[in-house]
């Protein structure tokens, strides 16, 4: 009866430990989470109609840290970054290519709305001096059908129709 005494309160102990520990981790968590910053922006054109799938690059001094597109709604969320100045690069086709640089507090979002505008951005924007690729002139093809009349092509009675065939074999023994 000692025993399982000493051994419930080894359990309650152990309980005990590993809650107040879960709990610090927590805590210690939230305190880590509180210290990032995010970044929320919106892509618009001159109209002011979204772009979706717009390509937003985000780096920092040393390197490339986010790739993304934005959404439906031209919008895209940024979360989880240390405080600090990061470079915005945002490109769309038949935009000019936006970059930026945008400070990050700790604890806060930073809103960025982005207007691109229209104009090259190495992609093509519209109609160029080219030829067209569909030749215009005579037609090579000869426009008049011969006269003779298309004859039938002969078929092997044997070999006209394999159903036909078959069943006649098997319903006409």
């Amino acid at each position: 009866m000692k025993g399982n005494h000493i051994r419930i309160v080894g359990i309650a102990l152990w309980a005990l430990i590993s809650i107040g520990g879960a709990a610090a981790q927590g805590s210690e968590q939230r305190r880590s989470d509180e210290r990032k910053g995010e970044i929320q922006l919106w892509v618009v054109d001159p109209q002011g109609a979204v772009i979706a799938n717009a390509q937003v690059k985000l780096s920092d001094d040393s390197k490339m840290l986010v790739s993304q597109v934005t959404a439906y709604d031209g919008s895209l969320r940024l979360p989880d970054l240390a405080a600090g100045s990061y470079v915005v690069e945002i490109s769309s086709r038949g935009f000019q290519t936006y970059k930026d640089s945008v400070s990050v507090k700790s604890g806060s979002t930073t809103r960025l709305d982005v207007t691109l505008k229209v104009g090259e951005s190495g992609w093509w924007t519209g109609p160029t001096a080219e030829p067209p690729l569909v030749d215009t002139g005579e037609p090579v093809a000869p426009t008049q059908i011969d006269s003779k009349p298309v004859q039938p092509v002969p078929a092997n009675p044997k070999h006209t129709n394999p159903f036909k065939r078959f069943f006649k074999k098997l319903f006409h023994r």
